[in-house]
């Protein structure tokens, strides 16, 4: 189920990459930073509560983006 949630993510506009798909946001330069802090925040999150069947594979989610 989580695994499907982060498989359609990347094609949802975030708000915090400015309304812009995470596919979008690794093909522009301001996008794509604004990417790699969003993966910054959520390797953050899961160090301080822990990796659980929810959380993101972001090295997966990276590979897929070409990051």
């Amino acid at each position: 189920m989580a695994k499907s949630h982060w498989d359609s993510w990347i094609d949802i506009p975030v708000p915090a990459l400015g309304d812009m798909t995470p596919k979008e946001a690794a093909k522009d330069p301001i996008g794509r930073e604004k990417l790699e802090g969003l993966f910054l925040h959520f390797e953050t999150m899961n160090s301080r509560q822990g990796q659980n069947e929810f959380s993101p594979d972001i090295a997966r989610l990276k590979q897929i983006l070409g990051l």
